[in-house]
């Protein structure tokens, strides 16, 4: 799994409750793959901050309209910073060249034809 920010799994926790009203700590640690020490370091931050809020008895867990500003919020930030990966590998200028292992030289992929297969090294 790749690295994630306490924000992306803020983010994320809030996700799995407003989807969900009445939240187990199971199923949230579960949608955000955290391990219990992880959920309840989380859980007692959101607690806290006031942006969720936990049903005395049946331990379940609900988001809160201060909860639901700042996941809109963080939506709409994260919709405008995505980056296309499919444009990052078009417009990749080392797309284009592999490395020779006997040379250590840099070739233009289409000059690779005329080497022999034993010399490039594999993606």
């Amino acid at each position: 799994m790749k690295y994630r920010s306490r924000t992306d799994i803020f983010a994320l926790i809030l996700q799995t409750i407003a989807a969900t009203p009445g939240t187990t700590k199971t199923r949230i640690m579960y949608n955000a793959y955290l391990s219990y020490a992880q959920l309840k370091e989380y859980l007692s931050f959101l607690l806290g901050k006031g942006l969720i809020r936990c049903e005395e008895g049946s331990e379940l867990y609900k988001i809160t309209q201060k909860g639901m500003t700042l996941l809109q919020k963080f939506e709409n930030i994260s919709d405008l910073i995505t980056v296309d990966d499919q444009h990052l590998i078009q417009s990749d200028p080392f797309s284009s060249i592999e490395r020779l292992t006997n040379t250590g030289k840099w070739k233009p992929r289409n000059e690779l034809d005329s080497i022999p297969k034993s010399e490039i090294i594999p993606n």
